[in-house]
């Protein structure tokens, strides 16, 4: 025993003869979490004040500011909350929905509407022939034919881009890369592929042949190439596809006779190509289309991209007139055709239903059944846009409202 007769001799401290009292034992608590709490705001001053002086081209204030605008634990940023959007009226008034946002661009500017409906930007600018593409975290104005890319968020300009030579073509993909259709100085035609950060990743210079048309896949690490040029006096379009990797094409495909129209991508691994001959599919990596569609070039009025899904209207030969939407798989196979009287101004696929703008109407045709409901629209309407909640929103030149709540203007 005597050894713990040593341990019974130790003098105890304070903790061994007593416990704290509960108003001790707050204290001690609100003591720590006061320290914690001044050092993580020390942290983030510090943070902070690091990332404006050493990233400052990156972290700007409006950044920062927009940053902040995705703090919120009550709701979702990309649902659209507002019923009805009111903006300055312009005859080229173009719309977008980004990250739950309305974007306005017309040749004098952009404007972004926030969910309440409320302005919370604009940027005032001009272009002759602008183009709009919302994909990933940004936004894209373009000058079609000119030579300016601006690059947005919703607070701020990102990037300004700057081209010797006129834009032929634009895709942009939701990994932040995009890339662009012009010239270079004795070459007829130039790509350019750029990251996230608006910085040039990639170039591939033509010498003989013209690049019209450019879509680049959603990781942006490799684009299809849709263009022409003459031989023998034959007009050739060829069919190439890049890998950023490498300059020369991973496939290369040529149409004699055939003027070029469209190409895009169908899902991750397959894509479609339209001639005033024929409508093609390929898979990735393939010369050979896995399906076809001969045309008959002079009816051909337009064709659209939606949900996977190739929408094409032709025109009706006879005295009648009319158009005519057919809707393809990615396999060419058709799931829908509707001849409508007039001429078809935009067409697009929202959830299961296809939408049809004609002169003072939509059309909403069910795929599952094909069954039809018409609604009147405003002599100013331009497109149909798709939430985040997957509902339709009528776009007009000088309003946005959900379809659920839409009533035409009188007149």
């Amino acid at each position: 025993m005597a050894g713990f007769s040593l341990l019974s001799g130790r003098k105890l401290n304070r903790s061994d003869r007593e416990t704290p009292t509960v108003r001790e034992f707050y204290e001690s608590r609100a003591r720590k979490i006061s320290f914690f709490r001044w050092a993580i705001l020390l942290l983030t001053v510090l943070f902070a004040v690091y990332g404006f002086l050493v990233h400052g081209t990156e972290l700007t204030m409006d950044n920062f500011r927009y940053m902040l605008k995705f703090l919120s634990f009550t709701e979702t940023d990309s649902a659209t909350s507002s019923e009805l959007f009111h903006y300055d009226y312009a005859d080229d008034n173009q719309g977008a929905l980004y990250k739950g946002d309305l974007v306005v661009l017309n040749g004098n500017g952009i404007s972004v509407y926030s969910k309440d409906a409320e302005r919370v930007f604009s940027f005032s600018f001009r272009m002759d022939n602008p183009r709009l593409v919302s994909s990933g975290d940004s936004l894209y104005a373009y000058d079609l034919g000119g030579t300016e890319i601006r690059i947005f968020n919703s607070y701020s300009q990102i990037a300004r881009i700057g081209l010797d030579y006129p834009i032929y073509g634009f895709s942009a993909s939701p990994s932040g890369s995009f890339a662009v259709v012009t010239a270079e100085k004795n070459y007829r035609s130039a790509v350019y592929v750029y990251d996230q950060y608006a910085r040039q990743t990639y170039k591939r210079l033509l010498s003989d042949t013209y690049a019209d048309y450019v879509a680049l896949d959603d990781a942006g690490s490799s684009f299809i190439l849709l263009g022409h040029y003459s031989e023998g006096g034959y007009l050739v379009s060829f069919l190439q596809t890049y890998s950023i990797k490498q300059e020369e094409p991973t496939t290369s495909v040529t149409f004699t006779g055939e003027m070029p129209l469209k190409t895009g991508w169908l899902a991750a691994n397959r894509y479609m190509v339209l001639t005033g001959e024929a409508l093609r599919v390929y898979e990735a990596g393939s010369s050979e289309p896995y399906a076809a569609l001969d045309l008959d070039p002079s009816s051909l009025e337009g064709c659209t991209l939606s949900h996977g899904r190739i929408l094409l209207t032709t025109a009706v030969s006879s005295l009648s007139g009319g158009s005519v939407l057919n809707v393809y798989d990615d396999y060419i196979r058709e799931q829908l055709s509707v001849r409508f009287d007039g001429a078809i101004d935009f067409k697009t696929i929202v959830g299961d239903c296809v939408y049809v703008l004609t002169v003072g109407q939509l059309t909403q045709i069910r795929l599952t059944d094909q069954s039809a409901v018409r609604y009147p629209v405003s002599q100013d309407a331009v497109c149909v846009l798709e939430n985040a909640s997957g509902e339709p929103i009528v776009f007009e030149k000088r309003k946005a409202a959900l379809l659920s709540t839409y009533t035409p203007d009188p007149g």
